[in-house]
C-alpha cells in the first residue's frame, strides 16, 4: 500500500513539473529566449538587470522563469509566432519588431506598458486587457482593425503603414502622440484626445479634419490626404504644421504665434494669411495658386519657398534672417533682396524679371536667375559682380548687366561717418559762423583698403562703411596753405554709435595767393547754332582776391550772344569780366553763349583761351586754360573730352590734364541717379591727384582700388526733355612725370543711368609731342618781326602762300591765341595782351605748317 502511495505522489510531481514548462510553437522564439544572458540585451529581470531566463540551464523555459522577465527584446529574430508569451505575465515591455509574426495576443499581459511590434505581418492584434499599455508601436503590418478603446492609459500610438480604414479612439484621453500615417482612414474622430500633442495622419483618405477639441497640440502632419479646408487657428500651441499634397482651397493659421514651421506645398490655395506668424522660421507653400503673400513682419523667417505660384510681387524687405529663398516659377517682375544679409540660396528662375537687387553684403553660395528673358539689370555687391556676370553669361542674357549702383553705400548692415567741414578764417576755432570748406578730400582706410571720398561743395559729408576700424584723413591739394584739426580721426564699428561725427576744421597757414581758371563746353558747336560755355574760376589760396577774367575767342567764326554776368569790357575777340573779393575756396562761374557763323563748316576748329589776372600767384600754370572745339553737325552726346587738346608738350608732363565727361538723358523718363565711372590708367596718371572742378548738378566723388573713380549724381531726377536733359562733370588729374615724347594717353568712361545698360563714351586720346621749331624752313617762307615784341607782331609771307590760320602757344603747349583765315601777305598780329615770356607761333598754310618762337616783352 505504501509503495502504491509513493508511486502516485511521484506521478503527480512529474505532472506538475511538466505543467510548469512552457510549450512554444515557434522554435525560433524559444531559441531566442534561451540565448538570453547577463551579457546580452534580450531580457531584463524584475530588478531591471540583464539576465539568463533559463536559470536552471535545462534548455527549457519554465513558468517560474518567465515570471522573472520584466523586459523582453526579441526583434529581428525570424520569429513567426509568439505563442507562449501569455505566460510572461510580469512583462512590462516587449520589443518584437522586424519578425514574421502574423497574430499577436497580449491580453494576459496586464502589466505591459510598452509594445513595439513594428515591421511584421500582423493581421490580428489582441490587446483588450492590456489596460496599462502606454506606448504602442505597430506600424508596417497588415492590420485592418485596431481596437484601443480600453487602453485608457495609452500615451503613444503609432499604427502607420497598415490597412486600417477606421480608427476608434474613444476613451483614450491620455493619448499625447497619434501616428497613423499611410493607411486608408477616411474619418478621424479626435474629440476624446484632449491630451494630444502630436498628430500624424498623413497619406490617408481624409476629406475633413476637426481639430477643435485638441487645443494642446504642438505638431500636426496631415499631408497627402483629400482635405479641401483646414482650420488650425485654435491650436495656439502648435509649432509645426505639414498639410502638403491635399486639395486645400482654404487654410486658416491666423494668430499662431508659436508656429515655427509651416508646409502647405501642393495645394490649391489662392490666398494665405501668415502675417501673425511671428515665430515662423520655415515657410513652404510652393505649387499652389497664390496671387500674393504678405510676409513683411516675419522677422524670424529663415527659409521661404513660394515657388510655382502666380505671385507678381514679393516684399521681403524686413526679413533680415532669411537664408534660403525659393521663388522660382512665378510672375515676379522685380525682386529686392537688399536687406537679406544672411541670404545663402536664391532661386528666382522662370519669372518675368526685369530687375534683381541682391546688394546685401551676403555672398550667395547658390544663385539661379535663368529663364527671365526680360532681365536687364542686377544690382549686386562689388565683391560678387564677377560671379553674377558669369551667371548672366551662363544664362545666355545679352542685354543684362550688373553693377552696385542701386545704392551708394555698402550692402546690408552699414555704419555712417559724417561731418561738417569748416574754414576758420579768423583763427578762433570753427563755429557756426564760419563758412563751409567745400570738396575736402577724405581717405577712409581700414586694415585692407583705402578709399577716397570727395564730398560736394556744401562742406557737409556722409559716408557709409561696413563694420571695422577706420582712420579718416583729410587731404589738401596744397597742404602748405592750411592746417587741419584734427589731422585724422579713428573710429571702430559697431563699438561706436552710428552716425559717427567727424568734422574737420581748416585754418589758413599764412597768406597764399592762388587762382585757378577753366573753360568748359556745355554744348557741341554747330554752324548757325548757339553753344554755351562755362568759365569756372576759383580762389585756392588763403586770402580774398580781386582781378579780371579774360576770354579770347575766334571772332571770325562766332559772335557773342549773351554773357552772365555781363561783360565788363569787350573788343573784337576779347571779353573781360572784373571780379572782386572772391573768398578763399570760393568758386565762381561765367556763362557765355556764342553763335557759330553760318559760313563755318563742319570740322572747323574753334579756339578759346581764358586767363585770370594775378600779380604773384603761387601756381601760375593754372591761371590760363585753352579749349579747342571742333564744329560738328550733331547735338550733345555722351562723351569725354580732354580740355587740353589732342597733344601736350613734354614740358606739361607731370602737370594736370583737364577732362570733361558729358551725359545726356535720351530716354523717355526722368533719371534719378547717374554714375560716371572712369577707369584711370595707373601707368599714365597719379590718381591721388584727381580733383573735381565743376559739375552740372550736385555730385560726390569716390576713388577706389587706385584705378577707379566714380562721380555720383544722386537724386538729381534728370529730365528727358531737350534743353534740360544734359549734364557733365569736369576734373583734373596729374600725369606721371615719367611720360616721354610720343606717349599716348587714352581714357574713356562708362555712364550709368539708373538701372539701364551703361553707355560707353568715346576714347579721349592725348599725345605727348614736342613742338617743332622748324617743321619747314621758316626763312624760305615767312619772316616775323620785331622779336622780342611788345604789341604788334608782323608776319611777312615771302612766297604769297595762302595762310589759313595762325596759332600761338605758351611753353606749356597751351593754345593762347588764334587768328583765322588771314589772307594778306603781310599780317599784323596783336599780342599786347600776352604776358611776358617765350611763345611758339605756328603758321598753317597751303604749303604746310611752319613753327618758330618769339619773346613777348
Amino acid at each position: 500500500m505504501k509503495k502504491q502511495y509513493f508511486i502516485a505522489l511521484l506521478v503527480l510531481f512529474n505532472s506538475v513539473l511538466a505543467a510548469q514548462t512552457i510549450v512554444f510553437s515557434d522554435a525560433a522564439f524559444k531559441a531566442k529566449l534561451l540565448q538570453s544572458e547577463a551579457g546580452s540585451t534580450i531580457a531584463r529581470n524584475l530588478s531591471d538587470d540583464y539576465f539568463a531566463i533559463d536559470v536552471n540551464n535545462n534548455g527549457e523555459i519554465e513558468i517560474t522563469e518567465a515570471l522573472q522577465v520584466a523586459h523582453l527584446n526579441i526583434e529581428g529574430s525570424s520569429i513567426s509566432s509568439l505563442i507562449g508569451i501569455e505566460n510572461f505575465t510580469n512583462l512590462i515591455s516587449l520589443q518584437c519588431s522586424n519578425n514574421q509574426i502574423s497574430n499577436l495576443n497580449i491580453d494576459n499581459l496586464t502589466k505591459i506598458t510598452d509594445l513595439n511590434c513594428n515591421n511584421n505581418i500582423i493581421n490580428t492584434l489582441s490587446l483588450t486587457s492590456a489596460v496599462n499599455l502606454e506606448n504602442l508601436y505597430c506600424q508596417s503590418n497588415k492590420l485592418t482593425l485596431l481596437n484601443v478603446t480600453n487602453l485608457t492609459n495609452l500615451v503613444t500610438l503609432d499604427c502607420s503603414y497598415n490597412q486600417l480604414t477606421m480608427l476608434n479612439l474613444t476613451n483614450v484621453t491620455n493619448l499625447q502622440s497619434l501616428i497613423c500615417n499611410s493607411n486608408s482612414i477616411s474619418t478621424l474622430n479626435l474629440k476624446d484626445l484632449i491630451s494630444l500633442l502630436t498628430l500624424e495622419c498623413s497619406r490617408n483618405m481624409l476629406t475633413s479634419l476637426d481639430l477643435s477639441t485638441i487645443s494642446n497640440i504642438t505638431s500636426l502632419n496631415c499631408n497627402y490626404n483629400r482635405l479641401s479646408t483646414l482650420d488650425v487657428s485654435t491650436l495656439l500651441d502648435i509649432t509645426s504644421l505639414d498639410c502638403t499634397n491635399n486639395q486645400l482651397i482654404s487654410l486658416k493659421v491666423d494668430g499662431l504665434t508659436r508656429l515655427s514651421s509651416l508646409n502647405c506645398n501642393y495645394n490649391l490655395l489662392t490666398a494665405l494669411n501668415v502675417n501673425t506668424l511671428s515665430a515662423i522660421t520655415f515657410l513652404y507653400c510652393n505649387n499652389n495658386n497664390l496671387q500674393s503673400i504678405q510676409i513683411k513682419g516675419l522677422m524670424s523667417l529663415k527659409v521661404l519657398d513660394v515657388s510655382k505660384n502666380q505671385i507678381s510681387t514679393l516684399d521681403i524687405n524686413g526679413l533680415t534672417t532669411l537664408q534660403y529663398l525659393y521663388c522660382n516659377n512665378n510672375k515676379l517682375v522685380t525682386l529686392d533682396a537688399t536687406n537679406q544679409i544672411a541670404l545663402q540660396f536664391l532661386f528666382v528662375y522662370d519669372n518675368l524679371l526685369n530687375s534683381l537687387f541682391i546688394k546685401n553684403s551676403s555672398s550667395e553660395s547658390s544663385l539661379i536667375f535663368s529663364g527671365n528673358p526680360n532681365l536687364n539689370y542686377i544690382c549686386a555687391d562689388e565683391s560678387e559682380i564677377a560671379f553674377v556676370q558669369e551667371e548672366i553669361t551662363n544664362s545666355g542674357y545679352s542685354n543684362c548687366f550688373v553693377n552696385s549702383y542701386c545704392s551708394f553705400g555698402p550692402g546690408g548692415n552699414y555704419y555712417t561717418i559724417e561731418g561738417h567741414n569748416k574754414l576758420d578764417n579768423n583763427a578762433n576755432g570753427c563755429d557756426v559762423l564760419d563758412v563751409n570748406f567745400p570738396n575736402l578730400k577724405l581717405t577712409f582706410a581700414d586694415d585692407a583698403t583705402t578709399t577716397t571720398f570727395i564730398p560736394d561743395s556744401t562742406g557737409i559729408y556722409s559716408y557709409s562703411v561696413k563694420g571695422g576700424s577706420y582712420i579718416i584723413v583729410p587731404v589738401l591739394e596744397n597742404p602748405s596753405y592750411y592746417s587741419i584739426s584734427p589731422a585724422s580721426t579713428s573710429v571702430t564699428f559697431p563699438s561706436e554709435a552710428s552716425p559717427f561725427q567727424a568734422p574737420f576744421c581748416i585754418t589758413p597757414n599764412g597768406n597764399h595767393t592762388d587762382l585757378e581758371i577753366t573753360i568748359l563746353s556745355l554744348e557741341n558747336a554747330r554752324s548757325n547754332f548757339d553753344s554755351t560755355y562755362k568759365i569756372v574760376y576759383k580762389n585756392k589760396g588763403t586770402v580774398t582776391q580781386s582781378g579780371v577774367v579774360n576770354l579770347t575767342f575766334d571772332a571770325d567764326a562766332s559772335n557773342l550772344v549773351t554773357a552772365n554776368p555781363s561783360v565788363s569790357l569787350q573788343n573784337t575777340s576779347n571779353l573781360n569780366w572784373n571780379f572782386t573779393n572772391i573768398l578763399p575756396q570760393e568758386t565762381r562761374t561765367i556763362l557765355v553763349t556764342f553763335k557759330v557763323k553760318p559760313s563755318v563748316d563742319k570740322g572747323y576748329l574753334l579756339n578759346f583761351n581764358v586767363a585770370i589776372t594775378y600779380t604773384t600767384d603761387e601756381t601760375p600754370n593754372d591761371n590760363s586754360a585753352n579749349l579747342s572745339q571742333v564744329v560738328v553737325n550733331s547735338l550733345n552726346s555722351n562723351d569725354k573730352i580732354c580740355l587740353d587738346g589732342n597733344t601736350i608738350s613734354p614740358t606739361k608732363v607731370g602737370d594736370y590734364l583737364h577732362y570733361m565727361i558729358r551725359f545726356e538723358n535720351s530716354g523717355s523718363t526722368n533719371v534719378q541717379n547717374i554714375v560716371l565711372k572712369d577707369l584711370i590708367d595707373p601707368t599714365k596718371f597719379d590718381i591721388t591727384t584727381l580733383e573735381p572742378l565743376n559739375g552740372s548738378h550736385v555730385f560726390t566723388t569716390k576713388i577706389s582700388d587706385n584705378t577707379t573713380v566714380e562721380f555720383i549724381f544722386q537724386n538729381i531726377n534728370l529730365p528727358f526733355d531737350a534743353g534740360n536733359n544734359a549734364g557733365y562733370v569736369a576734373f583734373k588729374i596729374k600725369t606721371l612725370p615719367a611720360l616721354v615724347n610720343g606717349d599716348e594717353i587714352t581714357n574713356s568712361a562708362s555712364i550709368y543711368f539708373d538701372y539701364y545698360q551703361p553707355v560707353a563714351t568715346n576714347i579721349a586720346a592725348t599725345s605727348v609731342r614736342a613742338l617743332q621749331i622748324q617743321e619747314h624752313d621758316l626763312a624760305n617762307f615767312f619772316t616775323i618781326y620785331p622779336n622780342p615784341v611788345r604789341n604788334i607782331l608782323t608776319i611777312v609771307d615771302e612766297y604769297k602762300t595762302e595762310i589759313s590760320s595762325i596759332t600761338i602757344y605758351n611753353t606749356l603747349g597751351q593754345l593762347v591765341q588764334t587768328f583765322i583765315n588771314t589772307a594778306n601777305t603781310t599780317s599784323a598780329i596783336d599780342v599786347s595782351q600776352l604776358r611776358a615770356g617765350l611763345y611758339f607761333i605756328k603758321i598753317n598754310s597751303d604749303k604746310g605748317s611752319a613753327t618758330s618762337k618769339f619773346i613777348k616783352e
